[in-house]
């Protein structure tokens, strides 16, 4: 097991992936404010933070493919439910559209090829769960080359 360390300012540190390379990401709290900030763990380099989009307060990072693509979570507040989530490539930042938009979508994973999965709901949170019920989508696909840059250069 290797300790990642805590920058000067931050009170606790989560890895939440890793990839085949060994890069770790993660997500750091910082003390006394309710904001997290995102971080990429690479051995030789050490830990750098990650960008957070405007307007957001905390980003999460929750997934890390092998071209070192993220995928991110970001929200207004860590206690609010206004979530969008992103992907980060190369200083390109790209929000992903909601795949159920009168709904609740959340990405869970991608892989080396730029698929992501996740789970997307009819009606929000009080809507059908997903293995449960015949109007649920438990896996929406989204098939998109995330590989050219798209979005906007940070």
């Amino acid at each position: 097991m290797t300790d990642l360390g805590l920058p000067s300012g931050c009170d606790r540190g989560f890895a939440t992936d890793i990839n085949d390379l060994g890069e770790v990401i993660g997500h750091l709290s910082v003390q006394g404010a309710e904001s997290e900030m995102p971080f990429l763990w690479i051995a030789e380099h050490g830990m750098k933070t990650l960008p957070v989009p405007s307007g957001y307060s905390t980003v999460r990072p929750i997934a890390i493919d092998n071209r070192g693509m993220v995928l991110l979570q970001a929200r207004n507040s860590p206690f609010k439910a206004s979530t969008q989530f992103l992907l980060l490539r190369s200083g390109w930042l790209k929000e992903l559209p909601d795949a159920e938009p009168d709904g609740y979508t959340q990405y869970t994973d991608l892989n080396d090829r730029g698929w992501l999965v996740g789970i997307a709901m009819k009606g929000g949170g009080e809507g059908p769960r997903p293995g449960r019920d015949p109007d649920a989508v438990g896996c929406q696909r989204v098939a998109r080359d995330w590989s050219a840059p798209q979005g906007n250069q940070l």
